[in-house]
């Protein structure tokens, strides 16, 4: 398949996907591979242990770590969508700590997994563990750190104009 022919195949899977097609995703397809491993990957996690709420907020917390003012945006946003309440969205975003221990509790494994770039110790998990953030769930936490990775370093070098959709009122 020519290029063109693969922009336009991928274009066409990203608008499946979200339902429209994302400012980051149109310059992303400029390699058709990018923008599928992004929304594919986001696919995969869906049957995970993390549910939307817990993936939102891990998104949220990567985002904000690397400056990404339009993916903290959608996150944000999402994150309310998927049950966190306004006021701990404001929280997270202003480096507080949110009023439900849960979200809490993700953005503090989520900030130290990014802090400690993975080099968790024995006690870190420990403490996770303890507050129900087991194994599979830190391993799906770090997947994604990968994808949401891949985002917000595309943004830095795209800076595309955030999407209507990913709006998020404070």
């Amino acid at each position: 398949m020519d290029n063109a022919k693969q922009i336009e195949a991928t274009m066409a899977e990203v608008e499946n996907d979200f339902g429209f097609v994302p400012n980051l995703m149109k310059e992303m397809a400029k390699s058709p591979a990018a923008p599928l491993v992004y929304t594919k990957t986001e696919g995969i996690m869906h049957g995970g242990h993390l549910d939307a709420m817990e993936q939102q907020v891990v998104q949220l917390v990567v985002s904000l770590f690397n400056g990404c003012n339009y993916c903290s945006s959608m996150h944000s946003k999402f994150s309310e969508v998927n049950g966190v309440s306004h006021e701990d969205v404001l929280a997270i975003r202003k480096g507080e700590t949110p009023k439900d221990k849960h979200v809490g509790d993700l953005v503090w494994i989520t900030t130290t997994i990014l802090e400690k770039r993975g080099h968790l110790n024995d006690k870190e998990i420990e403490i996770a563990e303890g507050m129900g953030i087991d194994r599979p769930r830190i391993y799906e936490i770090l997947a994604q750190v990968g994808r949401k990775m891949l985002a917000n370093y595309a943004v830095h070098i795209i800076n595309p104009e955030l999407d209507d959709e990913f709006v998020f009122v404070e």
